[in-house]
């Protein structure tokens, strides 16, 4: 196959790693072609509810969500359920997805894969969750955290 040229996709995850073990792992998941999906009131509530209903069901424990139009940012940990992110990841996809093509939604939701962010022991929940929050505001959808309905943070961070 003279003149192909194959290019290898960019590994997400670290290769050794194991993703179920009770870290903080910070999560961006994204739009596919960065479409700005989630701007209508009812589909980003029903979105919101699917994120905290697969945190539930895997037993894990969030400490930080804010769901923007054309990403979702997420703070969260297997905690001792000894399950993969990655199944989060692929529950919550699988869901909101149906969620969207029923409020006509058409094509792909989700670009492949999500980026994720292993918090180190350094590394403050406090204010990661805070960048997490603020993230509306400082992209001008809100004046303040207050203001934005589509993302949370777990009062036990803050207290």
């Amino acid at each position: 196959m003279e003149g192909r040229h194959f290019t290898t996709r960019k590994r997400l995850r670290l290769r050794e790693f194991d993703y179920s073990q009770p870290y903080a792992y910070f999560l961006t998941i994204c739009c596919k072609d960065k479409r700005a999906i989630f701007v209508g009131e009812e589909l980003n509530k029903a979105v919101c509810y699917t994120i905290s209903e697969e945190i539930d069901r895997l037993n894990f424990d969030l400490f930080t969500y804010c769901l923007m139009p054309n990403h979702l940012h997420l703070l969260l940990s297997p905690g001792l359920s000894n399950t993969p992110v990655s199944r989060y990841v692929q529950g919550f996809k699988s869901k909101s997805t149906r969620m969207a093509w029923m409020h006509g939604i058409s094509g792909i939701v989700w670009q492949r894969g999500c980026y994720d962010h292993i918090v180190r022991g350094s590394e403050s929940l406090l204010e990661i969750a805070t960048y997490i929050v603020n993230n509306p505001v400082r992209k001008g959808l809100a004046g303040s955290i207050d203001d934005y309905p589509y993302s949370g943070i777990n009062d036990n961070l803050i207290y």
